[in-house]
């Protein structure tokens, strides 16, 4: 069995977050969910992410 603490850190792995590979290709949507306050976008490409430099942390953006 699978220790769960060792997926303490897997964020993005969640069942909350929303994975659709069917809309990662439509614009519009993008676009929509962008702007939605209530929605938290992060924007990954390969190993990338994009980030906001501050004076001590950095935020996703």
């Amino acid at each position: 069995m699978t220790n769960p603490r060792l997926l303490d850190d897997l964020l993005l792995s969640r069942a909350a977050i929303e994975r659709a590979a069917h809309l990662r290709s439509d614009g519009e949507w993008q676009r929509s969910r962008a702007q939605d306050p209530a929605s938290l976008v992060v924007w990954v490409r390969g190993n990338e992410k994009a980030i906001a430099p501050g004076g001590g942390d950095s935020s996703l953006l």
